[in-house]
């Protein structure tokens, strides 16, 4: 057993864990297209967004992933549109966690 590690650039807000709304994904998981990143250690925190660069996954030193991304900032309020509309089409009932400002954030996630 180990713990996968991935570094993740992502534009869109972050939420407190919801249980509600992690009920709602355990039924969809398979087939949404909505980003997002889930603190499965400690349970604390979701980010709602699109996944701008993805890692290899550093536990097995595979080659998938990104190594490289350039992210243009007149290309962000689009993204966050396209993705605003993604999310609601899949979580019509949890919009209003998109409320916080959309930020670049980028993070080591260990899963």
């Amino acid at each position: 057993m180990g713990i996968d590690v991935h570094v993740y650039t992502v534009y869109g807000v972050q939420i407190p864990m919801n249980e509600e709304l992690m009920d709602h994904y355990d039924d969809i998981y398979n087939d949404c297209t909505a980003d997002m990143i889930i603190d499965g250690m400690s349970g604390e925190y979701i980010i709602l967004g699109r996944i701008l660069f993805s890692s290899p996954n550093f536990r097995w030193h595979d080659g998938g992933g990104d190594v490289r991304k350039e992210i243009l900032p007149e290309e962000l309020p689009e993204i966050e549109r396209e993705y605003r509309m993604d999310f609601a089409r899949w979580f019509p009932d949890f919009t209003h966690l998109l409320d916080g400002k959309f930020r670049l954030m980028t993070l080591t996630h260990y899963s």
